[in-house]
């Protein structure tokens, strides 16, 4: 299938903004599926602290959230596809070093910096996390989800 939904944020991403951006994401999924067949996976990242609330809202009734238990990236295929685009940044900005280094004056290097990561960040996001991504990330964390589903011991990251 590929990515369903996707939006960036530039800065920190606190639980408030987090549950506004899964609100988004339900009711735009919700044109093609019936919630009741919607199961949300969240990490414990800081900002999914309060992403129960979400759907404790009578407008989201019928989907569900489950959260991964703690140290489970192998649980976690976004996370192998995050990391492949957070190399592909990396690439970028070392290619882009020399331009980044010549900040305008009354600019600071970080806010110069930035404006690089704007203007590439959703293009490149495009061209690295494509549907073939997904899904060879989604069947690497397969074997792992069998482990879990029989509850047999696993390495942390493995």
């Amino acid at each position: 299938m590929g990515l369903a939904y996707q939006e960036s944020q530039f800065g920190s991403f606190t639980s408030d903004l987090a549950n506004e951006f899964i609100r988004r994401f339900l009711r735009h999924i919700q044109a093609t599926t019936p919630l009741n067949e919607i199961v949300l996976v969240l990490d414990n990242a800081p900002c999914h602290t309060k992403a129960e609330d979400v759907f404790d809202e009578e407008q989201f009734e019928g989907a569900e959230v489950l959260k991964l238990g703690s140290y489970s990236p192998m649980l976690n295929p976004i996370g192998n596809a995050f990391s492949v685009y957070k190399s592909a940044v990396k690439s970028f900005l070392a290619r882009q070093r020399p331009a980044i280094l010549r900040v305008p004056e009354a600019v600071t290097i970080r806010v110069h910096r930035s404006k690089f990561l704007e203007l590439e960040a959703d293009p490149l996001f495009a061209e690295i996390v494509t549907p073939e991504l997904c899904n060879r990330t989604f069947c690497h964390s397969l074997p792992h989800h069998q482990r879990a589903l029989h509850f047999e011991d696993m390495q942390v990251g493995s």
